[in-house]
């Protein structure tokens, strides 16, 4: 991105300049093309919010640095003062736009539950991932609130109305990013659940069984899943895990018995002393002998 001093500062004014573009004056703003706005050529900081609804094709874009891949289905929420790059615009993109502007967000503050939540929501993650039901929910919404602009009336009714229905799409859209937390949070319970069953077996069963694959097939999953997980939840590997609680009781084994190399690697299911030896080497850069009698002379960790 370019250096800030050369960053846009795009007010709702924008708007008025398109040509195909209906609109309510300084409030709404409905639109169906990015051609007109130049939002390609540099980082824009938008003073106002949108919706952007994917119909066709892809477009990638950048909101405050974070980038997002637009295709059929996804949609993006911008809110006021975010910074914004259009970029890689695909022939075939087509999309539906509402924008709104800050002094129409600011009329609806004490109007609308949760809408600060909403904002704030959306500045961590712009991007909505939508169903087919909720893709078609949306862009009815948009095309009602369309026909409505299109009648050209400026009367208070029309006003309210207009309001009313924006209240109604933002609710949608807030119910969708209800859903998405959701669905994030319980993604997480469930990776952390499987974690924690991982580590249950591993102290049950490390001395017989090494292989990440005995485990994967325990917990019903596949190896690279369980690692995928395991990482996420605990920023170690699976291999890791089970060779920690190895360690833990060979260094026991070698500091609190009398047991032979030999003794201790059956213990631990090791084909032979020399196996045993050389995994214990690779792992703590020391062999288990030197590690018993280090810890004797009081060497050892």
């Amino acid at each position: 991105m370019k250096d800030a001093k050369t960053i846009q500062q795009v007010d709702f004014s924008i708007f008025s300049h398109m040509k195909d573009i209906n609109m309510y004056p300084n409030r709404i703003a409905l639109f169906e093309s990015l051609s007109e706005l130049g939002f390609e050529e540099e980082p824009n900081r938008i003073h106002a919010a949108a919706l952007a609804i994917c119909i066709d094709g892809k477009c990638e874009v950048e909101i405050d640095l974070k980038h997002y891949e637009l295709i059929r289905g996804y949609a993006v929420v911008i809110v006021p003062n975010q910074i914004i790059q259009f970029r890689q615009i695909s022939a075939d993109f087509r999309l539906v736009c509402l924008a709104v502007s800050e002094e129409l967000i600011s009329d609806l503050t004490y109007k609308v539950e949760n809408l600060t939540q909403f904002i704030l929501t959306a500045k961590e993650n712009s991007l909505l991932m939508l169903n087919e039901q909720e893709n078609a929910r949306l862009i009815n919404s948009y095309m009602f609130l369309k026909s409505k602009l299109e009648c050209e009336k400026t009367t208070i009714f029309q006003k309210r109305m207009l309001e009313h229905l924006l209240i109604a799409i933002f609710y949608e859209c807030y119910e969708f990013f209800q859903q998405k937390i959701k669905q994030t949070e319980s993604t997480s319970n469930r990776k952390e659940e499987l974690f924690n069953a991982f580590i249950k077996l591993v102290i049950d069963n490390h001395r017989l069984e090494h292989s990440p694959a005995y485990y994967a097939n325990r917990l019903a999953v596949t190896p690279k899943y369980l690692s995928a997980v395991t990482e996420a939840v605990s920023g170690k590997s699976v291999k890791r895990w089970i060779d920690e609680y190895i360690i833990l009781d060979a260094k026991v084994y070698l500091t609190s018995s009398d047991k032979t190399i030999q003794q201790i690697a059956d213990e631990l299911n090791f084909p032979d002393a020399s196996f045993f030896g050389k995994y214990f080497k690779r792992i703590l850069k020391i062999s288990p002998k030197e590690y018993r009698n280090n810890k004797i002379s009081g060497l050892a960790e």
